[in-house]
């Protein structure tokens, strides 16, 4: 059995060895308690095995009382911000960041919108096994669906300060991104249209099934170099 890997941020493992559903299902009724049985964001990545770690996650919390609000599939930006934004008790983000397919992990989140500081971490594993038993019926928590989240992150992003939008709209850059069929291919491409920029995209849909090594190495973006040569893009 491959090992489980615990740090201050959350879990990442195998999925179906070292990550089971059984686990996550504790780890997410940990985080319910730690998080005062109150409102809980959850996004993902594309993962193939996301949605059934989003179901783990999501019956974990609501067994301890903690109402939970579906993010769907998005970048883990987004999900920090929509905790701080939704008034969220915490958050937790189901990805393996660039991992292979084969892993996932959750990532834990504060009421600010940040990953947890290594005193919350310690606190979150301290807490006693016997707090984490289900509440009965009339106290589970509920699930909603928010759909918004991606649009508000990018709303956020054009009224900062530093986003001169009229200035790149002049110069109507043109971009080549490459997504790998990853969250970012909700996102990314909707940014940057708004920004002025024209957009040619690879592998955009968020289906799981990367295109390539995740890790964006220099070895692994020869295809979107070529695009980028191809289609006399500015940038990619």
């Amino acid at each position: 059995m491959s090992k489980l890997m615990k740090s201050v941020s959350g879990i990442r493992g195998i999925v179906g060895d070292s990550l089971t559903t059984e686990l996550v299902l504790s780890f997410a009724k940990r985080f319910g308690v730690f998080s005062k049985r109150g409102k809980v964001v959850v996004g993902r990545d594309s993962r193939t095995t996301g949605k059934m770690m989003l179901s783990s996650v999501s019956a974990g919390l609501m067994s301890v009382g903690v109402d939970v609000i579906d993010l769907g599939i998005c970048p883990t930006p987004t999900i920090l911000l929509a905790a701080e934004n939704l008034k969220a008790d915490g958050g937790i983000a189901i990805t393996a960041s660039h991992n292979p397919q084969e892993w996932n992990a959750l990532k834990l989140i504060n009421k600010t919108g940040t990953f947890l500081t290594p005193v919350q971490s310690q606190n979150f594993w301290n807490i006693p096994e016997d707090e984490l038993k289900d509440l009965d019926w009339q106290r589970g928590g509920t699930y909603s669906l928010y759909k918004n989240a991606i649009d508000d992150h990018i709303q956020a992003i054009m009224k900062l300060p530093i986003i001169a939008s009229d200035k790149t709209k002049e110069r109507n850059f043109k971009v080549v991104i490459d997504s790998t069929n990853g969250a970012g291919g909700l996102m990314s491409p909707l940014l940057l249209k708004a920004l002025g920029c024209e957009v040619i995209e690879l592998y955009s849909e968020p289906n799981g099934m990367f295109s390539r090594i995740a890790e964006p190495a220099a070895e692994n973006l020869c295809a979107l170099e070529e695009e980028v040569k191809k289609h006399g893009a500015d940038i990619g």
